[in-house]
């Protein structure tokens, strides 16, 4: 008897309270050209319709629906893994979607370099708009090229080979919220990586397009304190020699959520470092002395609405 044809692409979908949109990401897959794929879709605790919602597309096989306590998308992502049979996987937001032919493009990519573990694609917003910059079509890139953003950086799309999941150890991180910057990075010191300029996904912002759904919360702020602080525990010393602009940035980050945990000399100590390693990051200079007024962040999320409104328009 035949071996069964194994699955090209594993997507994986997280979702938490997302019934609003996340038939658009499925019906974003089922359209694609290309069709050897599966989709496992992972209810974190969900209290809105989800489940009734994606049940109608359960008639399809391909399709598989997950509930599980909410523990954050990290852990989400992890559960949706164990079961991932594809030789590649994705992990795919529930309010985005992929562009037509999307597979087909990431096919051609990975069946070209069977050697490479991790492929980094382009993206783009509702608008259009590159959400992403690249410096070559095509390049492979090491951690020390990464780090420094001279030939990449920004929102893209990444694409696994499922083999590397193997070790236990490349998983998301769980003690945080998102945080796929910690893993990347991981991986990036380990295997091989390709950035390829071809577009894939939409990223849609609809869900944090206004002032009010968009600004941060001290709660949002300590995630991302626990995210800058993992990435300077193990990639301090490969800032300071490739990218002391970053480094100064995520001080400065570090700085005002000190602030925001009323730990004020732990926040002095990282401001200095923050203006010795990135003297001009003046926006981030003056939130954190606005920081020490603004407990509630609406002047900060007011700041940060317009520069993001400055800069992408």
């Amino acid at each position: 008897m035949e071996n069964a044809k194994k699955i090209k692409f594993s997507i994986i979908i997280p979702t938490f309270n997302r019934a609003w949109c996340i038939e658009r990401a499925i019906n974003s897959i089922l359209k694609q050209d290309f069709q050897d794929w599966e989709m496992i879709i992972i209810d974190d605790g969900s209290t809105d319709n989800t489940k009734n919602l994606v049940g109608k597309y359960l008639i399809d096989k391909r399709i598989k629906y997950f509930y599980k306590e909410n523990g954050g998308v990290g852990s989400a992502r992890n559960y949706g893994i164990k079961f991932a049979e594809g030789e590649f996987v994705m992990s795919f937001d529930s309010d985005d979607e992929f562009v037509e032919s999307a597979f087909s493009i990431i096919l051609d990519i990975t069946s070209k370099n069977e050697d490479i573990s991790l492929f980094i694609f382009g993206a783009i917003d509702q608008s259009g708009k590159k959400t992403y910059y690249m410096k070559n079509k095509i390049k492979l890139l090491n951690l020390k090229e990464f780090i420094k953003e001279e030939y990449f950086k920004g929102e893209a799309y990444l694409c696994f080979r499922r083999s590397i999941f193997f070790n236990i150890e490349n998983r998301f991180d769980e003690e945080v919220n998102g945080g796929e910057t910690i893993l990347l990075w991981q991986m990036i010191r380990k295997y091989k990586v390709l950035v390829i300029d071809r577009i894939v996904r939409i990223y849609h912002t609809e869900s944090n397009d206004s002032l009010v759904s968009s600004g941060l919360t001290v709660d949002r702020m300590i995630n991302i304190k626990k995210i800058q602080l993992k990435l300077l525990a193990k990639y301090k010393n490969d800032l300071r020699k490739n990218n002391q602009k970053k480094l100064g940035e995520i001080y400065l980050v570090l700085a005002r959520a000190c602030v925001l945990s009323s730990e004020r000399m732990k926040s002095i100590e990282c401001f200095v470092l923050g203006i010795f390693y990135n003297p001009l990051d003046f926006r981030r200079i003056f939130l954190y002395g606005v920081s020490f007024f603004d407990k509630r962040l609406i002047l900060n999320n007011f700041i940060n609405y317009i520069h993001n409104r400055l800069t992408h328009n």
